[in-house]
């Protein structure tokens, strides 16, 4: 595959619940694969459905039919994944309304969801400069754009845009625009979705450029025609569409956001919820978008307060102080789908490696980093970090689109472990340090577990 192609996969990869920074270490990555915990805001959505997304985040028990309102990446994950199954624990006395979701609370019992997930957003609400999934999950909630991915990640289904159809020669995509508007009542018109799509591809805070830069132009053929012309045929161009980085702004907000000073928390999107502005350390508040398109049958309001501690968020929703957490700690999965609480997982894209420096000796030999390969137990780490909910990868392509089953991985193979070490610049073993973010149990419990694999290969 040529630098083209690969740079597509990774653009493609990191349109998940990958961090710019996680991305970073995906060149780094040498196998191991396992998952991170994320979950999602529950009953937004306007269906029954009890099927999960897999994408990078879905909800905890009921999504939209589409999946697009109530997950992080929903309408954005190209490469929709299994790599690991994330957990909300939700509490069945709560003051949700969901008529959809009974694990929540009974059908009427309340207009507002109260949720508390583990952090804040760090970034603006500018799809195109967005680094933190948390930033970005709120964002899909608000806004949303020309179509969003299916339930299983492997297609695209219409959002704004009604249907499409491409040119014979692959370089004119015509996207219909439906009748949406924005909360402020406001149409949704060709010229909004231009401006978002120019600022994704052209911006100079836009962190995002490549993964358009395929595109030659977008037009606004009339107020409910985008045409989009290309530089060459660009298959993937859909689930480029499908993400976060260009869902719809007004044309006159697209371009004036970026601007300092400018507040992206006064929120005007054509999303199932609006968000009239939030300061942070404070308490989070979307309200229903009156005026979206697809309706929905979710709570009036969701409250979402950000508690970094896990067993504070657990705690809370035990003593009835929330109705939702996310990232539920893996030990305590079993334990909270008792009584009144109930705790699901379900398929994610998301993973966990461990990056090694290769400029360094012995680390820069090939047979080395093999050998370590090699002498990993990801099942067991799966099994006693994990708690069994994840499964181990063959390549940092989580498993999905793009994804090819075929490649053999490093499955655990201790002498062949042996063999590459004794070939090895340092046949007699050495010792190297491993660093682990502070406070980081699961992280300190893998690098635990991996000081006492590699020992038995010197």
């Amino acid at each position: 595959m040529d630098e083209q192609g690969l740079r597509n996969l990774y653009s493609h990869a990191r349109s998940g619940a990958l961090t710019r920074r996680q991305l970073l270490k995906l060149a780094a990555t040498y196998g191991l694969a396992v998952p991170t915990i994320a979950a999602l805001l529950a009953a937004c959505g306007s269906s029954s459905s009890k099927t999960p997304t897999t994408a990078a985040a879905a909800t905890s028990a009921s999504t939209t039919s589409s999946g697009a309102t109530t997950a992080t990446s929903a309408s954005g994950a190209s490469p929709a994944a299994t790599s690991g199954a994330a957990t909300t624990a939700s509490a069945s006395t709560g003051t949700s309304s969901s008529a959809s979701d009974p694990a929540l609370a009974p059908a009427g019992k309340g207009k507002i969801l109260r949720m508390s997930r583990n952090e804040e957003p760090g970034w603006p609400f500018i799809g195109w400069s967005s680094e933190d999934n948390s930033s970005e999950f709120t964002m899909i909630n608000i806004y949303d754009g020309l179509v969003r991915a299916t339930k299983d990640g492997q297609g695209y289904v219409p959002a704004l845009a009604t249907n499409w159809s491409t040119s014979a020669d692959g370089m004119t995509w015509t996207f219909n625009l439906r009748d949406a508007k924005y909360s402020d009542g406001k149409s949704v018109v060709a010229a909004d979705v231009k401006a978002s799509i120019d600022q994704a591809r052209t911006s100079p805070k836009s962190d995002w450029t490549d993964t358009y830069k395929q595109i030659s132009e977008v037009q606004a053929a009339d107020d409910k025609t985008v045409k989009i012309i290309l530089k060459q045929p660009h298959p993937p161009l859909l689930a480029e569409l499908g993400m976060w980085i260009v869902q719809v702004m007004p044309a006159d907000m697209a371009n004036a956001v970026d601007q300092a000073g400018y507040d992206t928390y006064h929120t005007r999107g054509a999303g199932a919820y609006m968000l009239n502005g939030w300061n942070k350390g404070e308490v989070m508040v979307l309200k229903k978008n009156p005026y979206y398109w697809k309706g929905s049958n979710g709570p009036e309001e969701v409250h979402i307060e950000f508690i970094a501690d896990d067993n504070s968020r657990v705690l809370k929703l035990q003593g009835g102080g929330t109705d939702l957490i996310d990232f539920v700690p893996y030990n305590q999965i079993t334990s909270l789908n008792q009584g009144s609480t109930r705790a699901q997982a379900f398929p994610i894209q998301t993973y966990t490696d461990v990056s090694m420096n290769n400029t360094i000796k012995p680390l820069d030999d090939k047979n080395v980093r093999q050998a370590l390969n090699y002498a990993t137990d990801k099942d067991a780490i799966i099994k006693n970090v994990f708690f069994g909910q994840g499964q181990v990868q063959n390549s940092p392509i989580p498993t999905g689109t793009f994804w090819d089953k075929s490649l053999p991985g490093y499955p655990f193979n201790l002498d062949k472990a042996k063999q590459l070490m004794a070939a090895s610049s340092v046949p007699t073993g050495f010792t190297f340090k491993q660093t682990v973010d502070s406070g980081n149990t699961v992280h300190l419990q893998i690098a635990t577990i991996l000081k006492d694999q590699w020992s038995k290969i010197g």
